[in-house]
């Protein structure tokens, strides 16, 4: 079964210190932060699959070539343009990427949302698809998508710069004075947007798995969620510790297969109830098949019966009608005899 997760980080200068070591860290490269003056270089890319830059349909349409643009001096341009202390200048998306598809059919999936979302807000992505860390659940491809806080465009000089702030980074007031999501209705698009991607993919290639969006409440499931792991939470229960998530989790678990269970019992339950009471019914249906078959047969029967009467009152008929002749013939006789004598 598939597995659908979401998750949106905003990242700001409060809580990280540099853009440019985030990227660095997440698509294993060596970048250069003019900001801080420092390298950061992360060179194991064992678990990358896929990476590169999405820019809006305009921009990659145009006549100037961008392809040579590199996420170094893409970070390096949104750090320039908030210089504030607090200022947000990137959000994370980190998704999971079906298992069912291989690694190429992964990259096109997470391209196809990655486009998606860049041509709806006219901002950069940069995407990362990693393969499961040592450890960790086999089935756990992820994707890291980095959204620029603001609008990108070709300036006249045919060179890319940042505009104006994306509508995602707006106040929920400006958003609804413009008639616009608010920001928590924008996450809820996302999520069905990529949820919607994945039954693309899985439906075009045959594969028979499926994903929803939607919270066990909405779609009123009576099993509860898991919750995620942290990686320190995960090492330690691979080491057979126990966490505090890992009981919730098992405790879950338990609880789910006993929902499960009750529902088998009761589906059980009701389709033999369902096959009683059908044998039922087709006892009462031949029932009245029987019966039908016998007054159908006894209407023949009544039907013979009259034309019986019918031929037996016409015979008498016919009888008396003879006598009738007889005794006139015979009259006449004793007449003549009468006349003679």
């Amino acid at each position: 079964m598939a597995i659908f997760s979401l998750t949106m980080k905003p990242h700001s200068r409060r809580k990280l210190d540099s853009v440019i070591r985030l990227i660095a860290c997440t698509a294993a490269e060596k970048l250069y932060d003019q900001r801080l003056e420092k390298f950061f270089s992360y060179d194991d890319d064992s678990k990358i699959i896929a990476k590169g830059l999405i820019f809006p349909v305009d921009i990659a349409s145009s006549d100037e070539s961008f392809d040579t643009f590199s996420r170094e001096k893409l970070w390096n341009l949104a750090e320039c343009c908030d210089s504030g202390k607090v200022s947000r200048i990137v959000r994370e998306i980190i998704v999971n990427v079906p298992f069912e598809l291989n690694a190429d059919q992964q990259r096109q999936l997470v391209v196809a949302f990655a486009s998606s979302l860049a041509n709806y807000y006219d901002i950069a992505i940069d995407f990362v698809l990693r393969s499961p860390p040592i450890g960790a659940d086999p089935r756990s491809f992820r994707a890291h998508l980095f959204l620029t806080t603001r609008c990108i465009k070709i300036n006249k000089n045919g060179e890319l710069e940042f505009s104006r702030k994306s509508y995602f980074e707006w106040s929920n007031k400006n958003l609804t004075a413009l008639n616009l999501p608010t920001t928590h209705d924008q996450l809820k698009q996302i999520r069905a947007r990529w949820a919607a991607l994945i039954n693309v993919f899985l439906a075009r290639y045959k594969i028979h798995a499926y994903v929803d969006s939607r919270s066990h409440q909405a779609r009123q499931l009576s099993v509860r969620p898991f919750v995620n792991l942290s990686a320190i939470d995960r090492q330690l229960e691979n080491c057979g510790i126990p966490t505090l998530l890992g009981n919730y989790n098992r405790q879950v678990e338990n609880e789910n297969a006993r929902i499960m269970e009750q529902r088998a019992i009761s589906e059980r339950t009701f389709s033999q109830t369902l096959s009683e009471e059908s044998a039922l019914m087709e006892t009462v249906f031949a029932t009245i098949n029987e019966a039908q078959y016998r007054i159908k047969k006894y209407n023949k029967f009544t039907q013979r019966s009259n034309k019986t009467d019918q031929f037996i009152e016409k015979y008498y008929q016919q009888t008396a009608a003879t006598d009738r002749s007889i005794e006139r013939y015979l009259q006449k006789i004793d007449r003549r005899k009468r006349a003679i004598s």
